[in-house]
């Protein structure tokens, strides 16, 4: 029988499908999830959501018998991607490495700035170490809320480095929100929101 879920600090659609023994899309698209769903442009949660948590369906498998054989358990491991810039330029093919839930990982970023890397559905934390400079990044995951929260505008602006604090007065957020819309461009406000999960979030 499903159960209904609340949403904590730093909860995933991705992570609680793990702690369920689920796929992330059977949570999120599940009958029971149309409302929440619908109030939003992606599956980030806010702390709170009511998330429905369906019931587990049982899947045979026919194999030959007396053989071994090897099953992948699909939506295991999540990805992590992230895009780095510098002044506002890609740090490009630049090495890095990094620590996720005590997990280490390295490699080059791309062209374009941009590090992948796959980690445990319900990782929580981290940090990142990259380029000769030794630059650290800490990492903090699941706590991005959906664009449609004034919080996820601010934390979006933060992480692309247009205000220095996360703790703003709706004029400062607004400002904010102007020079992202000069430096485009753009006279709409919506339109700037959508640039903004588009810089951030690679939509």
């Amino acid at each position: 029988m499903g159960k209904k879920y609340t949403a904590k600090e730093g909860d995933t659609i991705s992570s609680i499908a793990y702690e369920h023994s689920l796929f992330p899309d059977t949570v999120w698209h599940d009958e029971q999830n149309k409302a929440l769903r619908e109030s939003r442009d992606s599956d980030l949660l806010c702390l709170g959501d009511i998330v429905y948590i369906p019931e587990k369906v049982v899947k045979q498998e026919c194999c030959a018998s007396e053989l071994k054989h090897t099953f992948r358990r699909k939506g295991v491991p999540d990805k992590l991607k992230m895009i780095l810039l510098k002044y506002g330029r890609p740090r490009a093919k630049q090495d890095f490495d990094m620590n996720i839930d005590g997990q280490f990982y390295g490699g080059t970023s791309d062209e374009d700035g941009l590090i992948s890397i796959s980690i445990p559905p319900d990782a929580k934390k981290g940090y990142l170490i990259i380029g000769k400079d030794r630059q650290r990044i800490d990492i903090e995951l699941g706590v991005m809320d959906p664009i449609t929260e004034q919080s996820g505008v601010i934390k979006r602006l933060f992480n692309l480095g247009y205000v220095d604090s996360i703790q703003l007065s709706d004029e400062q957020v607004q400002d904010a929100l102007d020079k992202l819309a000069k430096k485009y461009a753009i006279n709409d406000s919506n339109v700037v929101l959508h640039k903004l999960e588009e810089l951030h979030d690679g939509k």
